[in-house]
């Protein structure tokens, strides 16, 4: 049997943080729900199911990044309320973990966000796909993290009418 994705050595890792202008439980409750994985993932053309996150929960996902599209398996691996979100995703030729962990942000407002992805080729391909794989993972890692900010950044305020 082998072991967990958790406890291997990865082929290459990846890690961002992001500040991000919400509570900690609101940035959760909103990664937590799959229905949004679309608002942050640009890349993403389908995936199932759509629900809330539950531990275990099992799905698919298919994404088109240069030119290609790719199917993924995912399994929720890691799930403590207001803290982490851990996934496992397995492609053709590789496996990969997301864990996210969420605290509240240093400036004493917002949450601050690590984002670690770990990837293992599988096969020949796969670890040669690892190896050559950092600037896009990072790249799309940036790139859904400024998303999350986006979508969570509060409306703002209208200026109040100056005096007359």
């Amino acid at each position: 049997m082998a072991p967990p994705l958790a406890s291997r050595r990865p082929g290459l890792e990846v890690q961002a943080t992001f500040v991000i202008d919400r509570p900690r439980h609101e940035v959760y409750d909103f990664l937590a729900d799959t229905t949004n994985f679309p608002k942050v993932d640009r890349s993403l053309i389908d995936y199932s199911p759509r629900a809330q996150m539950e531990l275990g929960m099992e799905g698919t996902m298919r994404n088109r990044r240069g030119g290609m599209t790719a199917a993924t398996t995912w399994r929720v691996a890691t799930l403590e309320p207001g803290t982490r979100i851990e996934m496992e995703i397995r492609g053709i030729a590789y496996r990969m973990t997301e864990l996210v962990t969420l605290r509240d942000a240093s400036e004493g407002h917002g949450t601050e966000m690590q984002v670690l992805d770990q990837l293992w080729g599988t096969s020949f391909p796969g670890r040669l796909f690892v190896a050559a794989s950092r600037g896009f993972i990072r790249r799309d890692l940036i790139a859904r993290g400024a998303a999350l900010q986006a979508v969570l950044a509060p409306a703002s305020r209208p200026e109040p009418p100056a005096p007359t």
